[in-house]
């Protein structure tokens, strides 16, 4: 509210356009979860017909 009442719209259009680019800049720069050797230990899991950690 403080921010309408003293930069008028452009306040919050500011903030929610860092708000998304810091989001933005974390998804970019984060590592993928499941690289080969997760996939291929889900593979072997499979064939095994085994339980896999993080998978339901």
């Amino acid at each position: 509210m403080l921010l309408a009442e003293t930069f008028d719209w452009a306040g919050p259009a500011r903030f929610y356009v860092v708000i998304g680019l810091v989001g933005l800049l974390g998804v970019a720069t984060t590592r993928g979860t499941r690289g080969p050797r997760e996939r291929a230990a889900a593979e072997e899991a499979d064939k095994a017909d085994l339980p896999v950690a993080g998978r339901s």
